[in-house]
């Protein structure tokens, strides 16, 4: 990989883009596990109304319109999942340290990241209030 960054300048910053496929790296749970985690919560005579069962915004936006779960009930649901997974740091560790990066991009449930590792990042969310925003209204 060193060979790699020797086509580059030093001082060239790059944004990395960490897909679904990163999850093998750090044993984080794919979408397609929590797709069907939450589907086990529907109950079976409502299922056939999903037409893609590893779709998570699908499977989640039914116990949405079901009124099966609140949005709050769906996040403690979904955090209920995730609180004994156990991720390996060390792959992010190296790409935190990696000064060639600007920005890390990921689609992905990083909240055991983020907890590691806030004093290095600022995460973005995307219905989260811009300072300006919240300065107007």
């Amino acid at each position: 990989m060193d060979k790699f960054w020797d086509y580059f300048s030093s001082e060239q910053k790059f944004n990395l883009f960490l897909g679904e496929e990163y999850c093998a790296y750090d044993q984080s749970p794919s979408r397609k596990e929590l797709a069907a985690f939450l589907l086990d919560k529907l109950p079976e005579s409502l299922r056939h109304r999903i037409r893609n069962k590893e779709s998570l915004s699908e499977i989640s936006q039914d116990l949405l319109d079901l009124a099966i779960f609140s949005r709050s009930n769906l996040i403690k649901t979904v955090e209920e999942f995730l609180k004994n997974i156990s991720l390996d740091f060390s792959c992010y560790a190296s790409i935190l340290e990696n000064k060639r990066f600007q920005s890390i991009i990921s689609m992905n449930l990083f909240l055991p990241l983020e907890r590691e590792f806030h004093e290095k990042l600022h995460p973005i969310f995307p219905f989260s209030e811009s300072e300006k925003e919240k300065r107007i209204n």
